[in-house]
């Protein structure tokens, strides 16, 4: 194990970095708006991340990360990369 690895594991996300290991990652950002299926109705809906993911899978792409899906809803910072929306989900993007 080089330092690195050993600093890295044991920092206080070190557990994490024994998980998913140090070593090369790839990744692929995208808005859920983009993915469009013969099942969905056009607008991209969480259905639609499923053929994505086998698809990352058998390129080997490690993490898939959504742009945000809706905005804070929040006067004094309405950015949707505010902490608040960090786990927000809008039902506009829920399969009919």
């Amino acid at each position: 194990m080089d330092d690195l690895q050993e600093t890295l594991f044991h920092t206080i996300s070190g557990k994490a970095w024994e998980r998913i290991g140090v070593r090369n990652h790839h990744g692929i950002n995208f808005p859920l708006s983009a993915l469009h299926t013969e099942q969905s109705s056009g607008i991209g809906e969480f259905f639609d991340l499923v053929p994505m993911i086998d698809w990352c899978h058998r390129l080997k792409i490690d993490f898939i990360q959504l742009l945000p899906l809706n905005d804070a809803h929040s006067e004094s910072d309405p950015s949707p990369y505010n902490a608040v929306s960090s786990c927000a989900l809008n039902f506009l993007y829920l399969s009919l």
